[in-house]
Formats: C-alpha cells, structure tokens, sequence
C-alpha cells in the first residue's frame, strides 16, 4: 500500500510534461518577458505584436499612423471632398484635386472664323484657359461656339485677345445671353489697326451658364 502515491505521483508529473508538451494558444505563449523581443527600442504607443515565424512577441504600432504637419495621427479616415478624392494603391495613398474643369491652361487657343462671322474653338471648360483671334471681318462670338460653360457655384477665369489685322474697322460682337458687363453695356473695341484689346471673364457666381466680362482696351 505504500508504493500507490509514489505511483499516483509518477503519473501526475507523466500527464503534467504531456501537457506541456502540448501546443497551446498564442495568447498563453506570453509567459514572461522572456517571449517579448523588441525589434526596435520601444516607442510610446507601442503594443506587442505576436510574430508567429520567430515565435515570441514583438513590438509594434497600433494601426497606421500618418505625420499630418508634423504631428502623428492614428488610424487617420481619408474622406473625399468636393476638392478632394483619394484612392490607394496597396500602401500607396494618392490624393486628385477635384475640379469642374478640367487642370489649369497652360497654353493659348487661336479661335477661328467659321460661316463668315462666326468665332470658334471658345471653350471655357478649362480654369484660366486664354485665347486669341486676329480679326479679319467682323466677328460674332457665342451660341453654341461657346462650349463648356460653368455652374454658378464655380468659380473660374479666362482671357481673351483680340488683335486688328493691319486694316482694322472690324467689330466684335458678344452673345448677351452668355456674356454680361459692367450695366448690361458691352464695351466697343478699338478699330485702329494692328491695335488690340483683350477681354477678362470670369464665371458669374449668380446665374449658370454666363460669363462676366471687363475689357483692357487699345493695348499697342
């Protein structure tokens, strides 16, 4: 009888080092410091991130953090914007710049004459587009030769120069229902030769679809 607890012992550790033998969860492999390894020297916000390829506890951010202006930010939220749209790429994020138009111009438009009177090639779709015409008969500018004509809630710029060939008299004549000025009054351009003028509109910020003009007049 009194070698039974010596054989109920000998079992007990048998099953004990079988359990420890055992895998057992993630969660309880964190028995000490000994399973943290840093890979860096730890940070303030750190938290421990299990690496399963080595075994033990590591460091690391919680989330993704973004320097916004010099200042950190967690787990920030890209929204779009009337402005802004973002999109991402695996760890690419891209921002775009939303606009009505379509960019800046960056280069100059030649309107053209078509039908004897008619200009063409004015499209304002584009924010700070310029054009120029040299007249050789008098012009009409407007109907459906304006294209790309804006909402009210967009503001956008544009410029216009008209140059007089060498015999000058011509005339320009804008479309009311798309163009308005300074007390409904279209202003007259110069009809001097090889002299000029040139027109700023921007878009009116009450109605659709209508450009306020100004004009610099007789520019040599």
């Amino acid at each position: 009888m009194r070698t039974k607890p010596a054989l109920i012992s000998g079992a007990m550790i048998l099953v004990l080092l079988w359990v420890m033998a055992q895998p057992v969860p993630v969660i309880r492999k964190l028995r000490d410091l000994q399973d943290v390894k840093p890979s860096v020297p730890p940070a303030n916000g750190d938290v421990l991130v299990y690496n399963s390829a080595l075994l033990l506890w590591t460091n690391g951010t919680a989330g993704t953090t973004v320097s916004l202006n010099g200042t950190n930010v967690t787990n920030p939220n890209f929204t779009d914007t009337a402005t802004v749209t973002w999109g991402r790429n695996g760890s690419t994020v891209t921002a775009t710049a939303v606009s009505s138009g379509s960019g800046l111009a960056t280069t100059v438009t030649t309107l053209a004459y078509s039908g004897g009177t008619n200009l063409t090639g004015f499209d304002v779709s584009t924010n700070g587009a310029a054009f120029k015409v040299t007249l050789t008969n008098n012009a009409y500018l407007g109907g459906t030769n304006v294209t790309g004509l804006q909402a009210s809630s967009v503001y956008m710029t544009y410029a216009l120069h008209v140059q007089n060939n060498s015999a000058g008299r011509f005339l320009l004549q804008f479309d009311p229902t798309i163009f308005t000025w300074a007390e409904g009054v279209a202003p007259v351009k110069t009809t001097n030769g090889s002299a000029g003028d040139v027109f700023y509109f921007h878009t009116h910020l009450f109605t659709n679809s209508m450009l306020v003009g100004t004009m610099n007049q007789n520019i040599q």
